[in-house]
């Protein structure tokens, strides 16, 4: 899979490429261009990509601090590229696990019994009022935590995707929008090794992210 976000980190926010196909499509097969503005160009942008990367937790009971989960993060800068006034606009992303026979799992299918106290639920960022060409500043996105043990698993292949929610009060519309999937893989093979040494980059518990990312 290639995208024009190939030179970024993150590859957020661009024309869609999916997994089995190169372009996305409605439920009516038709091709969808609902990431666009009606001169072609993309609604949202990323201004700046200021870290996206898996992070690898350890237990903060544990004495050894041992990796037990991972979880994926990004931290930048978006900008509204439309002439909407967005009453409110959401953001949030996934990880999706492609598997060797084609079986896919995501945030909703990760099995958090193999630790029970973490959680699988996604964050989200909303940002209010959201005016054209104005910023809006990302400070942590996160996706579900992923327990070890998936990297067991036969995984052919790990993507991102993210999606924004807005809310057009003045056009009175709403709509949920897939801006970006990217090929993480590499990522997700790093981070692997990372847990086969036994490394880790900051407990679960004390989950001081922010601090991580702005220190990288």
């Amino acid at each position: 899979m290639k995208t024009k976000f190939s030179t970024l980190l993150l590859i957020l926010l661009t024309p869609i490429v999916f997994i089995t196909c190169s372009k996305q499509f409605s439920a009516n097969n038709e091709v969808d261009t609902s990431y666009l503005n009606e001169d072609g160009t993309d609604k949202f942008l990323l201004e700046k990509n200021k870290f996206s990367n898996f992070v690898v937790l350890s237990s903060s009971t544990g004495r050894n601090n041992d990796p037990v989960s991972t979880v994926y993060v990004f931290k930048g800068v978006l900008k509204n590229n439309t002439k909407n006034i967005y009453k409110s606009a959401t953001v949030e992303g996934e990880v999706i696990l492609v598997l060797e026979n084609g079986n896919e799992l995501n945030c909703s299918s990760i099995d958090s019994s193999f630790d029970p106290v973490l959680s699988s639920i996604a964050n989200s960022q909303t940002k209010y009022d959201w005016k054209p060409n104005e910023i809006w500043s990302i400070d942590e996105l996160k996706s579900c935590t992923i327990p070890i043990e998936y990297f067991n698993y036969p995984v052919k292949q790990v993507f991102t995707q993210y999606y924004i929610d807005t809310k057009d009060q003045i056009n009175n519309a709403s709509e949920k929008i897939l801006v970006s999937q990217r090929d993480v893989t590499d990522r997700w093979l790093k981070a692997k090794e990372k847990i086969k040494r036994g490394g880790s980059d900051c407990t679960d518990y004390s989950f001081d992210i922010s601090k991580y990312v702005e220190s990288k």
